[in-house]
């Protein structure tokens, strides 16, 4: 199963790094009962021939379970966009 996980970074960077730890532990555990969980997580994407908000969004729609976490901040902006990459 797909999991996307989204949130604001640097205001929840302690409760983030938490709930990624959390979810990795489980996923480990799950794994035993021969139960594969994947996780995306938005602030892994690296450079491709598509732009972040495209890799985020075909991510998210192709995620059985969507996790976000919200903080104070609106998240991150691409310069070519006016739209954020998390949802």
């Amino acid at each position: 199963m797909d999991w996307y996980f989204g949130s604001t970074y640097s205001d929840l960077k302690q409760h983030r790094e938490a709930a990624l730890a959390a979810f990795k532990d489980f996923a480990e555990k799950s794994a035993e009962k021969y139960v594969e969980y994947n996780l995306f997580d938005p602030n892994s994407v690296t450079e491709t021939d598509e732009s972040p908000l495209d890799v985020c969004l075909r991510n998210l729609r192709n995620a059985h379970y969507f996790v976000l976490i919200l903080g104070w901040r609106y998240g991150y902006i691409p310069e070519e966009s006016s739209k954020g990459v998390s949802p």
